[in-house]
């Protein structure tokens, strides 16, 4: 298991803001949690309260890492669930969290693992074999296709030596 993680003061204040709209019946928005930081002193963490925001959004990016943060830490039995438009609350039902893990997670983690396949499948095919070429042709001495497949840049030239290899072993 990984290395636990405690929350800071600014994450606590965060969670217990959101909860306590959550049991309230209502939702908490980004602009509510900004609100709810202490402007006058700065936070263990290193994060200071800037009135006006550069252009990379400096305090939403920070509540951002603090819910990412919230979620991921054993510290907290809540699950902090957000839309589209910002809106953060805490999860009542498993049925909510289960639809939530559906919509948010399922078909990327899917997106990502096919890509994660592919990479493997190319890696794996390295030095095989080949009968037919992409275009379905069949490879033979006059072909220009390689007859094995080269997965990875090599400093020589690695097809030709297996080929050579290959023409030597059935000649004999």
């Amino acid at each position: 298991m990984k290395k636990k993680h405690k929350l800071t003061r600014r994450q606590h204040e965060t969670y217990r803001l959101i909860k306590a709209r959550t049991e309230a019946g209502n939702v908490t928005t980004i602009s509510q949690i900004v609100s709810n930081y202490k402007k006058d002193e700065p936070y263990p963490d290193g994060y200071i309260w800037r009135d006006k925001t550069s252009w990379n959004h400096d305090n939403c990016s920070n509540v951002w890492k603090d819910i990412n943060a919230i979620n991921r830490s054993l510290e907290i039995e809540k699950s902090i669930l957000f839309d589209s438009k910002g809106n953060f609350w805490c999860a009542r039902s498993l049925e909510e969290v289960q639809e939530y893990v559906d919509k948010r997670y399922k078909k990327r983690a899917m997106i990502l693992l096919a890509r994660a396949s592919i990479l493997l499948y190319k890696a794996r095919q390295n030095a095989q074999g080949k009968l037919l070429s992409v275009r379905n042709e069949p490879i033979d001495k006059k072909s220009r296709a390689r007859a094995f497949v080269e997965s990875f840049v090599n400093s020589g030239d690695f097809s030709y030596e297996i080929e050579e290899a290959l023409e030597e072993f059935l000649a004999s």
